[in-house]
């Protein structure tokens, strides 16, 4: 199907959920003649969806029906995105092997990994690009996993409500895509990708606009605003407005703890991009998703041949992929919305 839509064969109209801790983010796409326009957008707390730490498939399922009557979709097919915690995802290289020979030595060297088995999960992979580094032909592959356990009860809940289901991927997966969006951006080949959630922060370096490295860190927005309250008994709009503007607070506790915590955070960032460093290749450019904390953004400036760009798709009238363009049609689209917005970017590659 996706074939038929990026071919400009068929028109499609589908919904895309992706599934967080902290919220359930939907979008309703419209595909027709290489565009894809974000025509209507949900969010809405994820809390009710786990019952201990486990997916509530009955209530996923219930909210992402509820979407679809209630805008009026006709016949949608769904793509879900499940949260990191529930999936495996990885980039490999594979070395001077034949493209034709990728799919055989992948699933022969790469299907067992992590506690994850054929057995046991549902494992694809897709293809990245290749570069070549030291007289060696590279090429780059994503490879997800997600358990049987969690995908069967969930195509059991959308069977009984007749919805097709044409998706189900990771997170890792829908930054990766997202990452398309950028590759016109030839002023800044080598780029890192940042998506700063609620609980953790989730990493794409790109070489030559190829996706080559990912990593999840433990840290998050609301971590960090919890352990600042902790230390501090400072009230949280407080601590939000200094975590998010900037300035300097007369509290000192609170400037101490907001310190420490965005240099946490930008050491950690800074770590990966010193794995990039040499003398022909660096890391001139980080895009951020999500909420950006004032200190780490002014702490990477300060070092002064890195830019950061804030990127949220209803900020823009449009953006260009490799060979498309996506749009929004609902302002309501923010940075939360941007793993979405990848999986939506997936269908037309």
């Amino acid at each position: 199907m996706d074939f038929l839509i990026k071919n400009n064969v068929i028109k499609k109209v589908k919904v895309i959920a992706d599934v967080g801790h902290k919220y359930l983010k939907i979008i309703g796409v419209r595909y027709e003649n290489k565009q894809a326009l974000v025509f209507c957008c949900y969010k809405v707390d994820s809390s009710g969806i786990f019952l201990d730490d486990e997916i509530n498939a009955h209530e996923l399922v219930r909210l992402i029906s509820s979407f679809i009557r209630t805008n009026r979709i006709r016949n949608p097919e769904i793509s879900l995105s499940l949260p990191s915690s529930m999936t495996v995802s990885k980039i490999v290289d594979v070395r001077n092997i034949k493209e034709k020979d990728i799919d055989k030595h992948i699933k022969n060297e790469h299907y067992n990994f992590n506690r994850v088995t054929p057995i046991t999960h549902i494992i694809d992979w897709a293809y990245l690009g290749k570069r070549e580094e030291n007289g060696d032909t590279i090429h780059c592959c994503l490879l997800c996993a997600t358990p049987k356990s969690v995908v069967m009860p969930l195509l059991e809940q959308f069977t009984k409500r007749k919805i097709k289901v044409g998706l189900i991927t990771t997170d890792f997966a829908n930054q990766v895509y997202f990452a398309d969006l950028f590759t016109n951006d030839f002023e800044h080949m080598n780029k890192m990708l940042v998506d700063f959630g609620h609980q953790t922060t989730k990493i794409i370096v790109l070489l030559d606009n190829i996706p080559v490295y990912c990593r999840e860190i433990d840290i998050g927005y609301d971590i960090i605003q919890s352990t600042i309250f902790k230390e501090t008994g400072v009230g949280i709009p407080e601590i939000a407005a200094r975590l998010l503007n900037g300035g300097t607070h007369d509290n000192p506790e609170l400037e101490t703890a907001v310190r420490l915590q965005a240099d946490i955070l930008y050491n950690e960032i800074n770590r990966i991009i010193q794995m990039f460093e040499d003398d022909t290749v660096s890391i001139s450019k980080i895009i951020w998703s999500g909420l950006c904390i004032y200190d780490v953004k002014n702490l990477i400036d300060t070092d002064g041949y890195i830019s950061v760009d804030n990127f949220n798709l209803c900020d823009v009238d449009s953006a260009n992929g490799s060979d498309y363009v996506i749009s929004a049609q609902t302002m309501q689209l923010d940075g939360d919305f941007n793993g979405a917005v990848g999986m939506a970017v997936q269908t037309l590659l």
